[in-house]
């Protein structure tokens, strides 16, 4: 997948669907921009956009575009809970589960060879695990349109675990994340034009 792994171009997660239905009702209308407020079992949802990348991740992204946004708005198992993780590179899990809306000024094409969305679990700048576009379940329509400023809304499938920095930990041992960074190159012909958002929420993972 074109540039899938690159840290901090990527963004969104469970399976994809290829086979997209062209005729299909038009997108929901926009909902008003997200403000400040609490999910479901108490999971905050303020939503802190960031011009610059944390440590030890480049290139450096762009101001977030006007009038795009990020929202969580379900998270299973909630904020602080406990999850158990296994030192392999190559398993997949399923936990936590995030249901995820972002808005974007602008039409988009939301497939692999042209837009790049991951969201990741980060601990002090690092990423400790990621999922991405093609492993991620579309809830608002079942075609890769996209239409500017409307609200569209996803949730996470199979994340992976990313073994660098303080995410490098191998049994038995545990790590605390401390964000979840939301990002989305519109152009995967264009890396360097990246929005990046930040949301405050921790979960602790022990590995086994």
């Amino acid at each position: 997948m074109t540039l899938k792994h690159w840290p901090a171009i990527a963004m969104v997660v469970g399976a994809w669907a290829c086979d997209y239905t062209p005729e299909l009702p038009p997108a929901p209308a926009p909902s008003p921009r997200p403000t400040t407020t609490t999910g479901g079992g108490g999971v905050p949802v303020v939503v802190v956009p960031v011009a610059s990348p944390a440590p030890g991740q480049t290139p450096e992204p762009v101001p977030v575009f006007a009038g795009s946004s990020f929202k969580i708005v379900l998270a299973t198992p909630p904020e602080y809970s406990t999850i158990n993780l296994t030192d392999s590179y190559f398993a997949a899990w399923h936990r936590p589960t995030l249901d995820f809306e972002f808005r974007y000024p602008l039409n988009l094409t939301l497939d692999d060879d042209f837009t790049n969305i991951e969201i990741s679990l980060v601990l002090r700048g690092y990423d400790c695990l990621r999922t991405d576009l093609g492993h991620s379940i579309r809830l608002d329509r079942e075609d890769k349109v996209y239409l500017a400023n409307s609200v569209a809304r996803f949730r996470t499938g199979i994340w992976r675990r990313a073994f660098a920095g303080y995410c490098a930990h191998v049994a038995p041992t545990s790590f605390t994340t401390e964000q979840v960074q939301f990002r989305l190159t519109p152009d995967v012909s264009r890396p360097f034009q990246i929005a990046t958002y930040l949301v405050p929420m921790q979960w602790t993972f022990d590995v086994k």
